[in-house]
């Protein structure tokens, strides 16, 4: 349904830049050259999307990235002309000019070259709070928490030993993975390699995560993974470190089984600090209401790609950072990387440090 809606949406901006770009051109074989290079380029990425979930063949990970890109070329290409048309009813001038032509399709790529450096720049974002004891023996607690890895094989090894380096060297006590981990197509022959590098990460109480909307891609739910890599996997669960906190995590939206948040939260002691796992940064208005200290989520990327961070800003509470409402502090991550092409013009690839104090 989601690629449905995309594409519908898409189209009219594909006709859009195809109508105002034919005036770049004077020649009738000009015109034939980019009509057929516009169709190449929009069905590239239907096309390598198709191809990366259907064929488990990590040779070809590199050509389909290349097909990717051609989407947020096209979406900026778009932006650029809509502005020459805003400049265009102001000041009067021709279009048939190649030196114009040339800066119109270059400024796209600049853009997507800059999105596909920012998306592999991982950057260390903290944060400091406080909440209340409770029972708890402990006076402070770092969490070190990422989400959205999409693991699919070895291409994103290096991302994955990137980030088990960095996080054990922030020393964490706990750290937690809300969902979208690995992608359930992901190729099988080559898991073994990101079970042990997720096995080198180190920490004081263990790794914890839940299952995100991409993990049941697959035909089957890939709970043994979780296990290989020792990595805790809650499915509408929670675990108690006794005198210390209790870390709790739900199933997906996308999971029938999911229970309802008043079912789940009967199960929790309240005796101690609640942390929340939740892949989607939902329900906050039941969470806040009840003992929770902590909520941690990932999915929305914060858009990923201008202009999508608008929309995600308007379907969730918070599309990113940090918030606090009633006793619960609320965090999103923008992920480690991100869905399709491998391009960011909004937020960070990200790990993200909480620093807590209990009093």
């Amino acid at each position: 349904m989601f690629r449905i809606v995309f594409f519908i949406t898409y189209l009219p901006l594909l006709i859009y830049v195809y109508w105002r770009c034919l005036a770049f051109f004077k020649h009738k074989k000009q015109r034939k050259i980019f009509t057929y290079s516009l169709i190449s380029f929009a069905l590239a990425f239907p096309f390598f999307d198709y191809l990366a979930h259907t064929v488990k063949n990590s040779n070809l990970d590199i050509l389909i990235q290349l097909g990717f890109y051609t989407q947020p070329y096209l979406l900026y290409l778009f932006f650029v002309i809509l502005f020459l048309d805003l400049i265009q009813l102001a000041f009067k001038f021709s279009r048939q000019n190649h030196h114009l032509a040339t800066i119109v399709f270059l400024i796209p790529l600049l853009i997507v070259i800059y999105g596909a450096w920012k998306f592999n720049q991982i950057k260390v974002n903290q944060y400091a709070i406080e909440i209340p004891k409770k029972d708890s023996t402990l006076n402070k607690l770092r969490i070190v928490f990422a989400s959205d890895f999409h693991l699919r094989g070895k291409s994103e090894l290096n991302t994955l030993a990137n980030f088990v380096e960095r996080t054990n060297k922030l020393k964490p006590d706990l750290i937690l993975l809300p969902g979208d981990i690995l992608e359930g197509d992901h190729h099988d022959e080559e898991r073994p390699l990101l079970e042990m590098e997720l096995r080198k990460l180190q920490s004081t109480y263990g790794t914890f995560a839940v299952l995100g909307n991409h993990e049941s891609y697959g035909k089957v739910i890939v709970e043994d993974f979780f296990k290989s890599s020792n990595v805790n996997l809650l499915r509408d669960q929670s675990v108690t470190i006794p005198k210390a906190f209790t870390i709790a995590g739900r199933d997906d939206l996308r999971f029938k089984t999911r229970k309802d948040f008043e079912e789940f939260h009967k199960q929790l002691p309240l005796n101690l600090p609640i942390i929340l796992m939740d892949h989607r940064p939902n329900d906050f208005q039941k969470v806040k209401d009840d003992d929770i200290s902590i909520q941690v989520s990932g999915h929305t990327h914060n858009g990923q790609i201008f202009p999508f961070n608008f929309i995600t800003h308007a379907m969730y509470d918070l599309s990113w950072g940090h918030k606090q409402e009633g006793k619960t502090h609320f965090f999103v991550t923008s992920g480690l990387r991100g869905w399709g092409p491998q391009v960011r013009t909004t937020a960070d690839a990200e790990i993200i440090v909480i620093d807590v104090v209990l009093k």
